[in-house]
């Protein structure tokens, strides 16, 4: 028997379940309102074994009951596998446009699930990409026969028990493309977005712990690694809504821009925050 089981059952003796007030006589209205049989000469099948039947009802009691009678129980399950919050990205809508020598292709992605925060975040999504297209429109009433091209893609960035980060890329080109994003990061305890300057103690020290580590970082990258370049007098700081999202092992990384800090051939450049300089400064 694995812990998860065993948690649940000390907290099932601990908090009794018990059924909503009249749920057993609504539950059998439903089941004497169902059809005694089939209409038409259908061919029967093999019932399912009893306790097959039983099996199933166990687990949607586990799972559909114990939540809403137990808060207890509801942070447990929270933790497990699968049960645990979910939020899914789904394809909203498709802009596309091909000109003689202008393209557009826009993905707009929506979250579902529900939730304020996957309203908020949808919102702002529409109102982003729709800016996106109306500039590359008037680009193309202005520049005549120029080439131009915009593409916007959605990628998933981090998706653990704690966060759930959704990247928004866009590449507008001209002459030269230019790549920037936009980072949604949800909170999965609270169900809340947080923006960069959310996450620390409004007491603690942050930015200058966390600009010293991306300033240490470009000189040591540049130095150690070939190839590797930085513009360390264009970085001003992190600012209030900076890019950012947790890596798998739970570190800050830290996200610029093309161009923002570097040259464009170093694409948008990121810097993972160890723990122990971000340790005692979040919330």
């Amino acid at each position: 028997m694995d812990k998860e089981d065993e948690a649940l059952k000390k907290l099932a003796r601990q908090e009794p379940a018990r059924l909503p007030e009249g749920f057993s006589e609504r539950l059998a209205a439903t089941l004497s309102g169902l059809p005694e049989k089939p209409e038409g000469r259908i061919r029967r099948k093999k019932r399912p074994p009893r306790w097959a039947v039983i099996s199933v009802a166990a687990v949607l009691a586990i799972v559909v009951v114990l939540p809403n009678v137990s808060p207890t129980v509801a942070r447990a399950l929270v933790n497990l596998p699968v049960i645990g919050p979910v939020v899914e990205v789904v394809t909203f809508r498709r802009y596309t446009y091909t000109g003689e020598r202008s393209q557009a292709n826009v993905e707009v992605p929506e979250l579902t699930g529900g939730g304020d925060a996957e309203s908020r975040v949808n919102a702002s999504i529409r109102s982003y990409t729709d800016m996106l297209i109306e500039r590359f429109k008037q680009e193309c009433s202005r520049k005549g026969d120029g080439y131009l091209g915009l593409d916007v893609s959605y990628k998933v960035v981090t998706d653990t028990s704690a966060w759930f980060t959704l990247r928004i890329t866009a590449v507008e080109t001209q002459a030269s493309g230019y790549e920037f994003s936009v980072y949604y990061n949800i909170d999965k305890q609270s169900g809340k977005v947080v923006n960069f300057s959310d996450l620390f103690r409004d007491e603690a020290n942050w930015r200058s712990a966390v600009n010293g580590e991306i300033l240490r970082q470009m000189k040591t990258r540049t130095n150690e690694e070939k190839g590797i370049v930085f513009f360390p007098e264009d970085f001003h700081g992190v600012g209030d809504t900076q890019n950012y999202y947790f890596s798998a092992s739970g570190e800050l990384v830290i996200v610029f821009n093309e161009y923002d800090v570097a040259p464009g051939s170093m694409g948008c450049p990121e810097f993972a925050i160890p723990q122990n300089v971000t340790s005692g400064l979040m919330r």
